[in-house]
């Protein structure tokens, strides 16, 4: 089931944690979020916008099903996979 109408939530920078892959260059980290579906984590780099992660979690529903999204400034510390789905 496809959550819609889910706004991207800003977290504070974590230094440590590393992305799955990309998606349209941005790096990302799903979780799983409950029996419902997944989490998704987008790095913005330094220029954070509520509305780019919207349009990124709206793309990720492609491949996913997304029911929790955060986004936040900076880069990943690395890759633990490097699955680019764009």
């Amino acid at each position: 089931m496809k959550n819609t109408k889910l706004l991207p939530v800003y977290v504070p920078f974590v230094a440590e944690r590393k992305a799955e892959g990309t998606l349209n260059g941005v790096p990302f980290d799903t979780w799983i979020a409950g029996s419902q579906g997944c989490g998704v984590h987008f790095w913005l780099g330094s220029a954070p916008s509520k509305q780019l992660a919207n349009e990124l979690r709206r793309a990720m529903t492609n491949f996913r099903d997304v029911i929790e999204c955060t986004y936040s400034s900076g880069q990943p510390a690395g890759f633990w996979a490097n699955e680019k789905y764009t």
